[in-house]
């Protein structure tokens, strides 16, 4: 593993703990950190530039998620249990956005509407435009603010701890026609929450999400 891949940079603007876990559970994820391999605190503390204090946080969180093992008098290890596959990645968060969306469809307000509507109308602008990578940012900017609308906290908490593998496994925007369909599918999912239909939401939710599993499974 690369130190200057784990190094904290000054510009990073959340607490060390948090960002301590976000790159020690990045590193699990890509794989730098293999499964049962032991995590040196103090090693890690170097190659971050910071304490060791919020890494042990880090670890206990992620001892929590299942993807460190910590054993009395020995150390912390990284879990030996098999990482999901893309296909089980895929089914979990379409059903965890799914139940944000009839979360969002149920407490949605006013205000927050016209928040999505105005992220859906830069889409429509920048697909016309042929922008994928400024649909990408807008595409994740949408989902987000779903889950926040959401009001469920503990949903948001999963769905965070599901998000670097569902990183790794998604498909990413790489043509106009893929661009129009999402575009045809996030309106459809606006109005059902916007007329807070949340059984609808769910559902359209669900399956803009498990499209990525048959596409993937055609490549």
């Amino acid at each position: 593993m690369e130190s200057k891949a784990m190094r904290i940079q000054a510009e990073e603007v959340k607490s060390l703990c948090e960002i301590a876990y976000d790159k020690i559970k990045e590193a699990i994820v890509n794989g730098s950190l293999i499964p049962g391999e032991r995590i040196s605190e103090r090693k890690l503390s170097e190659e971050m530039g910071i304490s060791t204090s919020p890494i042990k946080q880090a670890l206990n969180r992620l001892s929590f998620e299942g993807l460190t093992e910590i054993k009395p008098r020995k150390g912390t290890y990284v879990s030996a249990c098999r990482q999901p596959d893309f296909e089980e990645i895929i089914m979990i968060e379409a059903n965890l956005e799914g139940m944000a969306a009839r979360f969002c469809a149920l407490h949605i307000k006013e205000e927050e509407i016209r928040d999505l509507r105005k992220i859906l109308l830069q889409m429509n602008k920048l697909t016309m435009q042929g922008d994928l990578q400024g649909l990408a940012v807008l595409n994740q900017d949408f989902h987000r603010k779903i889950q926040a609308f959401s009001r469920s906290r503990y949903l948001c908490r999963l769905l965070e701890m599901v998000q670097p593998f569902w990183d790794r496994v998604r498909n990413p925007l790489v043509s106009g026609e893929e661009a129009r369909t999402c575009s045809t599918e996030h309106q459809g999912i606006f109005e059902a929450l916007a007329y807070h239909q949340g059984e609808v939401a769910e559902e359209r939710m669900k399956t803009h999400i498990l499209r990525n599993l048959k596409e993937s499974c055609q490549a």
